[in-house]
């Protein structure tokens, strides 16, 4: 039996080289310079896809945020800004705290007088000044302080958001 010594076991093959390719393995500074180009490149993609995400991520972050909104005082102040609280969609519960029973800051005889800037903008809230008793005189509408915070505290009980009153509470 002869051997035939020029059996080529490995079957592989070679890839032909092309100008740009044999001119980079031949010339070490082009060389350097196409892994400095390789290597920027990949960095400024991996930097915009960092960025990218970031800001999605922040985004996302911020439009399903649902905080608890807590009001010291039951006053006009403290109700009115607890309503345009309640409006809000990020506001996921009401907490208010007052140191007067609810009876009490219902009846209190403070009158309040409230202008026509200050009308404007809380009827774009949605509060009807038709509906609650009081006095309009030229431009302004005066009424009790404990009518206007009862109801506040009637249209903050229909809004759809939980709300948690705690009267007596220092």
């Amino acid at each position: 039996m002869a051997v035939n010594e020029n059996i080529n076991y490995c079957n592989i093959q070679r890839a032909v080289p092309t100008a740009w390719s044999s001119s980079i393995l031949q010339d070490p500074a082009s060389m350097i310079r196409h892994l400095f180009i390789q290597e920027l490149l990949l960095t400024v993609f991996v930097l915009v896809c960092f960025v990218l995400i970031r800001t999605i991520y922040t985004v996302v972050k911020r439009r399903y945020a649902r905080i608890t909104v807590f009001v010291i005082g039951g006053g006009p102040i403290g109700l009115t800004a607890m309503f345009i609280a309640a409006k809000c969609v990020r506001v996921a519960r009401l907490v208010l705290y007052e140191e007067l029973s609810r009876s009490s800051l219902i009846n209190r005889l403070n009158q309040l007088a409230f202008d026509m800037s200050s009308i404007n903008f809380l009827k774009d809230l949605g509060i009807d000044f038709h509906n609650m008793e009081g006095c309009w005189q030229q431009n302004s509408f005066s009424t009790r302080a404990g009518i206007f915070q009862e109801y506040l505290l009637n249209l903050i009980s229909k809004m759809d958001v939980p709300i948690e009153m705690k009267f007596q509470t220092k």
